[in-house]
């Protein structure tokens, strides 16, 4: 008798399993992938993005921020194209996930010269979209500063300036997106070589509210003037 009850039991496990599967399990009835463009590619004019060659932006400005937008789940191929004659600059294979958001960024330089690493290309990264709790802000950083022509570009610190700072975003690869949450008000950042005091940009105070999300967009080339100048700025995304 105990056999017989404890398989029913299972067979109804199953059974409700099985209903489950066709009602939404493995992310069905979820809300579609989320995804945010940004151009932080530092000697761009404007730029355009497709997912599996269908434009999703044809014109974002330097410093531009596209509103949120949706895409299939799944592997999309994803392309950044300058808008203006249309060409491909860099792709990428993105996997997105339901319920989930994503920023893209471009970053690097359209001119790089005989420098491929400092070309402009995409970064992509999964981002915490949730307000922060309490007195926080969070800093989404997107690392799109190079260092002067015949110059590798190393890892850099994003941190308050002095021997002790509170906040240290460390080891910053080029064309990389870092976050971290901090105390809201105004804070000093700077961005240095990883491990050192040189500076690449002078610190800056940034103006942060509590609950609220920004993007710091690092652009700029290491010596150079007008649009290239290397710099922070900061925006807000919530």
């Amino acid at each position: 008798m105990f056999f017989d009850s404890h398989r029913r039991i299972v067979l109804a496990l199953l059974a409700a399993l099985s209903v489950l599967a066709g009602c939404g399990g493995g992310g069905a009835g979820l809300p579609d992938p989320r995804l945010r463009f940004v151009n932080a590619c530092s000697d761009s004019t404007s730029l355009g993005l497709t997912v599996d060659d269908e434009p999703v932006l044809t014109s974002q400005a330097l410093f531009g921020i596209s509103d949120v937008g949706t895409v299939d789940t799944g592997e999309r191929d994803v392309t950044l194209v300058e808008s203006s004659p249309t060409s491909q600059l860099d792709a990428l294979v993105v996997t997105f996930t339901n319920d989930t958001d994503t920023l893209i960024a471009a970053v690097g330089l359209e001119n790089y010269g005989a420098e491929p690493l400092k070309r402009a290309q995409l970064a992509v990264t999964k981002i915490n979209t949730q307000a922060p709790n309490g007195t926080k802000a969070r800093l989404i950083v997107i690392q799109g500063f190079n260092r002067a022509s015949g110059l590798n570009t190393p890892q850099v610190d994003f941190k308050n300036p002095g021997d002790n700072p509170q906040y240290v975003l460390s080891n910053i690869d080029p064309a990389a997106i870092r976050s971290f949450d901090v105390d809201s008000g105004s804070q000093t950042f700077g961005v240095y070589r990883t491990g050192t005091s040189t500076e690449y940009i002078a610190p800056s105070a940034l103006t942060l509210e509590a609950g609220k999300i920004y993007l710091v967009m690092l652009t700029g080339v290491e010596g150079e003037t007008g649009t290239l100048t290397p710099a922070m700025t900061l925006t807000a995304i919530n």
